[in-house]
């Protein structure tokens, strides 16, 4: 393969990588894209979890001969010596070489091969490793190291896939204990341990994914920017391409990062979350948003509930209320944070509520009111057919 082959396949694999949600399937397109760029008639990834194999996908060997291979390999041979060493290895002909060890009856004959960790932050996650270089060459030093940034790529990837399922867990436990608390026959005080337990798990989430997705993205738009400065014509224009793609993704990923918790939450206050939050809904969604208010200092726990029901509020409005403005004000009295959301949609009868069709909308005004409620706050909503809605809150400053 070509160097601009090759380069367009990183970037294109670092993209796709950086965008899957699914550990399994993330794993799966690492291998393709490792036998892609380094033209191997074989591929293997595995996750270890402290000697335990929680993954194994292969490329290259059919279901037949996989079943008749058996078990997924152990720490043994190559595989102890990769996860073991943490260090790269190339071997030219694994039937004469002594680290080769273990192969079970009906394992495909292998020669060349080439294999490195899944390093993150210091921890070896797994291994991927390639056989047979097609054509019956033997693996270079160049396709150790196009390996090892495919490796670092998929590792990231794979955390942070890894924390994302993490956190969708959660968030699914929650809602079903608050459908069971709009059911009558679940614990209160279980749900609001289960809804703080759900926002530590974003505020890490959202963390690790700023810390290893974001700067692996800006690393490939810089890599990306300095390749395309240095060669010229039809590639510079390719590179130039990717490189867009690259800060799209990081784009994306940011928004990611805020969904699940916003920085400047933790790092500015709550005011500076609500200005990027509205500031992003208007325009992701178009919607005009005004937002009107002071800093109003209150601890972490009330700021983090108030953003977030703010932020359904608004997720409400963009849903269902079919609005063309919003408003948002914050303000502080006697010792009480005072929010009001309100807009200009079609509004909605409160009986309705019970129907099938508002069932999100219900679930949504519920989560809010227990958000309120676990801080010691209270939330009305008030709505009409025809004349928007307007939500109100009121809560202490310290919980």
């Amino acid at each position: 393969m070509e160097l601009a082959e090759r380069l367009t396949t990183l970037l294109e694999a670092s993209l796709d990588l950086a965008d899957e949600r699914d550990p399994h399937e993330l794993a799966v397109k690492s291998v393709a894209a490792a036998c892609r760029l380094l033209d191997a008639r074989y591929g293997a990834l595995f996750i270890d979890d402290a000697g335990v194999l929680t993954d194994f996908v292969t490329w290259g060997i059919d279901e037949a001969t996989a079943a008749a291979i058996g078990d997924p390999p152990t720490r043994t041979g190559l595989h102890g010596f990769l996860l073991k060493g943490g260090r790269t290895i190339r071997s030219d002909d694994l039937t004469t070489d002594s680290r080769a060890t273990g192969f079970p009856r009906h394992h495909p004959v292998m020669h060349t091969f080439v294999g490195t960790p899944l390093r993150y932050r210091g921890r070896v996650l797994g291994e991927l490793y390639l056989a047979e270089k097609q054509g019956g060459d033997t693996f270079t030093a160049d396709d150790e190291r196009v390996l090892e940034a495919l490796a670092a790529l998929a590792a990231a990837a794979y955390w942070n896939a890894q924390l994302l399922a993490a956190e969708r867990q959660v968030a699914a436990r929650a809602t079903a204990l608050l459908d069971a608390r709009e059911r009558g026959d679940g614990p209160q005080a279980v749900f609001r341990r289960l809804v703080w337990a759900e926002e530590e798990e974003r505020a890490r989430v959202a963390r690790e994914l700023h810390d290893g997705l974001g700067q692996i993205l800006t690393s490939a738009a810089l890599f990306a920017k300095g390749v395309e400065e240095s060669v010229d014509g039809e590639l510079a224009a390719r590179v130039a391409v990717f490189r867009r793609l690259v800060e799209r993704a990081l784009v994306s990923a940011r928004a990611l990062v805020r969904g699940l918790r916003p920085l400047e939450l933790d790092e500015l206050g709550l005011l500076a979350a609500l200005e990027r939050l509205t500031a992003d809904v208007r325009e992701t969604h178009g919607l005009r948003v005004d937002l009107h208010g002071a800093p109003v200092p209150a601890s972490r726990d009330v700021e983090t509930a108030v953003y977030r029901i703010i932020q359904e509020a608004l997720n409400n409005v963009v849903r269902h209320a079919g609005a063309t403005w919003a408003s948002v004000v914050v303000g502080r009295n006697a010792g009480r944070v005072v929010v009001i959301v309100e807009d200009d949609g079609r509004g909605f009868d409160r009986g309705a509520l019970t129907t099938h069709g508002m069932r999100g909308e219900q679930l949504g005004l519920l989560g809010m009111k227990e958000r309120a409620a676990a801080i010691g706050g209270e939330l009305t909503v008030e709505s009409e057919p025809g004349r928007g809605t307007l939500v109100r809150l009121e809560v202490p400053a310290e919980p």
